[in-house]
């Protein structure tokens, strides 16, 4: 998704974790802000049936991992119009679905999107929080936390997979090549 977003020039940028939901937004432009933070009300999905995968690894189950994006936005040029500030979210909205759909993952679903009501929200944006699970397979392979990680970084970053790298303000990040 950030790899499609760069490439379109968009000044979108995306982040990853559970702390970055709460932190105020210092990125470029700084009328959008993308998250994708593991889990829903802290679960993290469920074990299923192996599914048919790509990979030529043995599939032992799959697992649905859950996920919630924050998408948030504002319309700089009429911050106390709620009709302006409703049209940048749902546009940014888009934006982000599309870049998932343009990831090639077929195996990706979509919950209902929720506006999150915070008054101070209305004054300078909208957010809304949009559920999502992604079919992850369970290989039978030594390292099944590289098979996440991949999986993970095609669906929301695009690019190859490249081992975790760091971890910056105890925030894991991951290496996009």
């Amino acid at each position: 998704m950030q790899a499609l977003f760069d490439d379109e020039a968009a000044g979108i940028v995306v982040r990853f974790g559970r702390r970055q939901v709460t932190r105020q937004s210092k990125d470029p432009g700084g009328d959008t802000r993308v998250i994708i933070e593991p889990g829903q009300s802290a679960k993290l999905g469920k074990i299923v049936g192996a599914r048919k995968n790509t990979s030529s690894a043995r599939v032992l189950r799959s697992w649905e991992e859950a996920f919630t994006v924050w998408i948030w936005a504002r319309d700089p040029d009429d911050p106390k119009n709620e009709l302006a500030q409703y049209k940048a979210l749902t546009a940014l909205h888009n934006q982000v679905t599309r870049a998932m759909h343009l990831s090639h993952i077929a195996l990706l679903t979509f919950g209902e999107p929720e506006l999150v009501l915070k008054d101070i929200e209305f004054s300078s944006g909208m957010e809304l929080k949009q559920p999502m699970n992604v079919l992850s397979p369970i290989e039978d392979i030594a390292d099944e936390t590289a098979t996440a990680y991949a999986e993970l970084e095609t669906v929301i970053l695009g690019g190859t997979y490249e081992a975790p790298s760091e971890t910056v303000d105890g925030v894991d990040t991951i290496t996009v090549v």
